[in-house]
């Protein structure tokens, strides 16, 4: 089988891409508005961009061209916090990624508690093993809708002390939640290693 995008509706490309792009690790992030309400939403268009300096990115879809809570949020406040949901946070994920109506807490709803963080305004979810605090680096408008892309600093992380194993998270221990296309989502239970190869300079 052979598809041309171009034939297809912007829905039905989305859903063949995001069906077809797995595993894909998902960001819970809080942000903060100017009342200082908190808001938290699931993102899985999300990845590590660079180590030097720390930069990860998510990428917010747009409601009917409005701006997302989220995108608004750190663009007028300058940060967020980025939690990686593992078995933790599956329940708490699910709930705050639907929309509620005005003045209903989706942090109260999920049952969410918050603390403060080390060097943004903007709390962290208490019971999250691996949260980063991030300051916004760079925002860009993608795409035909567009989307929102934002590029954020990583100024603090916060890991469980059960994942830290001489500098990194201990991935036998770390069992993130992956988000798969349409309602699946993986957990990722099975690790295997393949040694590199060497084959001189590159």
């Amino acid at each position: 089988m052979t598809i041309d995008p171009r034939t297809l509706s912007p829905r039905e490309v989305y859903k063949l891409l995001v069906s077809a792009v797995v595993p894909r690790p998902i960001a819970l992030v809080t942000s903060m508005n100017e009342r200082g309400d908190v808001n938290a939403a699931p993102y899985s268009f999300f990845n590590v961009l660079t180590g030097t300096p720390p930069l990860l990115m998510i990428s917010v879809g747009r409601n009917n061209g409005e701006m997302k809570n989220t995108a608004a949020n750190i663009l007028r406040l300058k940060e967020f916090v980025i939690h990686l949901v593992d078995d933790a946070l599956v329940d708490a994920m699910n709930i705050v990624s639907a929309v509620f109506p005005p003045g209903i807490s989706k942090i109260e709803r999920a049952g969410i508690a918050l603390v403060p963080s080390s060097v943004v305004r903007t709390p962290r979810i208490g019971s999250a093993h691996v949260s980063c605090e991030c300051i916004l680096h760079r925002h860009i408008e993608i795409g035909a809708d567009p989307s929102d892309l934002i590029i954020g600093e990583v100024v603090h992380f916060h890991i469980a002390e059960r994942l830290s194993t001489d500098g990194t998270i201990d991935q036998t221990k770390f069992k993130p939640v992956a988000r798969m296309g349409k309602n699946f989502y993986a957990r990722i239970n099975e690790l295997f290693t393949v040694e590199q190869q060497s084959y001189g300079d590159e």
